[in-house]
């Protein structure tokens, strides 16, 4: 394993001794499966490199960026979440990213925050110089001696290290990332999997070693010492009482001096807690808000801090789903200092849901060690979870068409079977063939009085029912082997609108959807973008998906009471076409949402689906078009598919 030198995360002690947060996890993991672990130092650019030649199995810390995953494999879950923060010498005004204009800035290479400054500065045409240093510790030593004008470091060494140095933090946060393990491509994925299921139990307990880890490692370094003016002045008061009126003097500019650092050491961090990009946070075990930052509102959906203050009087029934969630956290930090909850079901103030991650830890209050309080971090994580949940229908996917196709083949022989039987039955029970003919005189057999025999006993009626049975057992089949079919091929630029334009035909001369389903009284809402540029696609297939997406929305509003409309939209969303298929219907919930993808689930009467329609949709768009589709819906308010079409052919951008 490699260690990056990066205190408190991970680091070699100057004794020799591999230490931090990562360290104590690896060596707990260690001790679990018995593993031996060799740890070798390196700067980050060596460790990358020897991780990219599988000279190492994996190193830490490492931030997840999209550059790297493409060419290392990163833990599950992340282990800390960590920021840059930008720190001046005292009383230099520095006060947001404009002032940095002219200045030297002491950084480490190839550092993530490093990286994120440079691009960020250039962006807004900031001219700095950036002065290199192999550490944190260094690039402090730097400033605290006047070699640069401020410092770049990462949250968790500041508050550490901060104190050992006459340097300020000032309200230039930035760019908040997730911190991993990373793994080399060749690593075993066992070994992997091990560590993924060790982080994911670790995290899950509150009072795990996981989290003692953190307390230990993140408490931050005493910040006082006495001066060392005073331990002078003390000892010349010891020589000599003569100065006492010197030593009240001097102590009463002291005092005002280190007034006036409070009042600017105050104002610098409420600049911080108010511009954090993540939500903050402090309250009562009561369920009410003390104080809260800009970020924390505007995550609750509030104008600002003071009116979310103002109107929440309740947090577990105002700001939680389900209030019971409030209340069991309590319950775990009474046995725990912090603890960490992940897709926490939130409610914002227009009444929507949304999901979020907490950190939060009991405090008591210095001036009251009585008074219990909590504070903490909040993370909205709906996207995350939506990508998660996305990734984990894809695969879903394509392990249930593996077993779609071998059974597809598996019924196509019997089913041939039939079939070929079926059909030379009827032939031969067909009074007009010469050969029925002639078998029937040699036995004396009258076939006009059979056929008379076979329809009063409905025996005709049996066989072709047989027969529309084996049709309709055939399209499934044929159904089934679409979805496991990946095919590639056929694609051509085509322009979107015209495509949906077609596929609106198609579905309107359609006999079921216009005589069943009234498909022509719905109305349809266009909104197609005019700079879309045309699409890499196999028209066919994308017609096959709209088809069956106007098809269930004509059926989900058959017998709907409201307004029955289907709208339509286009447009450019980075490197794909995004089109989006929303209905006015009854919708559906969160149990059903999330299976209608699978094959052979359908909410129909029986017979009146296969349940393949939007599986083999689902097929088309990823595996033939390498792109995404997704659904939203809830009960009474419609359903919305999204789908991401790449606009380029290979499909790189999926």
């Amino acid at each position: 394993m490699g260690l990056e030198q990066n205190p408190p995360l991970a680091s070699v002690s100057s004794d020799g001794k591999p230490e931090g947060l990562f360290v104590d996890l690896m060596n707990e993991i260690a001790r679990l499966e018995g593993w031996q672990v060799e740890y070798i130092s390196c700067p980050q650019a060596r460790c990358l490199e020897m991780l990219g030649n599988h000279q190492i199995d994996l190193m830490a810390p490492l931030a997840w960026l999209p550059e790297r995953a493409r060419h290392y494999v990163f833990s599950a879950d992340d282990v800390i979440t960590n920021w840059g923060v930008v720190y001046s010498q005292p009383d230099a005004h520095i006060h947001s990213f404009l002032e940095l204009h002219q200045r030297r800035i002491g950084v480490v290479p190839n550092n993530v925050q490093t990286i994120y400054l440079r691009n960020h500065l250039d962006e807004f045409g900031i001219n700095v110089t950036l002065v290199n240093y192999p550490t944190f510790d260094d690039v402090f030593k730097a400033l605290d001696q006047g070699e640069v004008d401020a410092a770049v470091v990462g949250r968790l060494f500041a508050m550490r290290r901060a104190a050992a140095y006459r340097v300020q933090a000032t309200p230039i946060i930035f760019n908040p990332i997730r911190v991993h393990f990373a793994f080399a491509q060749q690593t075993d994925p066992q070994v992997v999997a091990t560590i993924n299921r060790h982080l994911e139990r670790f995290k899950g307990q509150p009072d795990s070693f996981y989290f003692r880890s953190i307390t230990h490692w993140l408490r931050p370094a005493d910040r006082f010492s006495i001066p060392f003016w005073l331990k002078l002045l003390f000892a010349s008061l010891v020589a000599s009482s003569l100065l006492l009126v010197g030593f009240t003097l001097l102590l009463r500019r002291t005092v005002e001096r280190k007034t006036s650092e409070l009042r600017n050491a105050e104002a610098t961090f409420r600049g911080i807690f108010d511009n954090a990009p993540i939500g903050i946070f402090q309250s009562t075990p009561d369920g009410r808000l003390i104080s809260i930052n800009n970020a924390f509102a505007t995550i609750f959906g509030y104008p600002s801090p003071e009116r979310m203050i103002a109107e929440s009087k309740d947090i577990p029934s105002q700001l939680y789903a389900d209030p019971d969630q409030w209340q069991r956290l309590i319950r775990q930090l009474q046995t725990t200092e912090t603890l960490i909850a992940d897709d926490l079901e939130l409610l914002r103030s227009d009444g929507t849901h949304f999901f979020g991650t907490i950190y939060i830890r009991a405090v008591r209050e210095t001036s009251d060690r009585k008074k219990l309080l909590f504070d903490g971090f909040l993370v909205d994580s709906t996207e995350r979870r939506r990508t998660q949940e996305i990734l984990l229908q894809h695969e879903k996917m394509l392990m249930i068409g593996g077993l779609a196709a071998g059974m597809a083949h598996e019924i196509n022989n019997p089913l041939g079977i039939i079939a070929q039987d079926l059909q030379n039955l009827q032939r031969r029970l067909t009074p007009g063939l010469s050969a029925n003919r002639q078998v029937a005189e040699r036995l004396g057999l009258d076939l006009d009085t059979l056929q008379t025999y076979l329809a009063e006993r409905e025996i005709t009626g049996y066989l072709h029912s047989i027969s529309e049975a084996v049709r309709r057992t055939s399209r499934i089949i044929d159904n089934m082997l679409q979805f496991s079919r990946q095919n590639s091929g056929n694609h051509q630029l085509a322009p979107l609108h015209e495509v949906i334009e077609h596929s609106l035909e198609l579905a309107g001369g359609d006999y079921e959807l216009r005589k069943l389903h009234r498909f022509q009284e719905l109305r349809i809402e266009r909104s197609y973008a005019p700079d879309l540029p045309l699409v890499p696609i196999n028209v066919t297939e994308i017609e096959q998906v709209l088809i069956n997406l106007f098809k269930n929305a004509a059926q989900a509003m058959t017998d709907w009471s409201g307004e029955r409309v289907i709208r339509i939209s286009t447009r450019r969303d980075g490197n794909y076409a995004l089109l989006t298929l929303c209905d006015s219907g009854p919708g559906m919930g969160e149990e059903t949402r999330l299976r209608v993808f699978e094959p052979f689930f359908t909410t129909k009467p029986v017979g009146s689906g296969t349940g393949l329609g939007l599986a083999v949709s689902h097929a088309i768009i990823t595996k033939n078009h390498k792109g995404l589709i997704s659904v939203t819906s809830s009960p009474g308010k419609g359903c919305c598919f999204m789908i991401r079409l790449p606009l380029t052919q290979d499909g790189n951008h999926a």
